[in-house]
């Protein structure tokens, strides 16, 4: 699991590019966009490291 998650670590990189759904909006929807992405990764790897911290 370790190893893949380091293979792919540019995905955090990633993140922060506007999303296709929001490249027409204006910018100040852009950066909202890009910053609910921010949070949901948050959100999903604190649920990560805490069932692996679990078990």
């Amino acid at each position: 699991m370790g190893t893949y998650i380091c293979a792919d670590l540019d995905r955090a990189h990633r993140m922060l590019a506007v999303p296709p759904s929001a490249q027409r909006l204006d910018e100040e929807l852009q950066e909202l966009a890009v910053a609910e992405q921010v949070a949901g990764l948050r959100q999903r790897l604190r649920a990560f490291t805490g069932d692996v911290l679990r078990r």
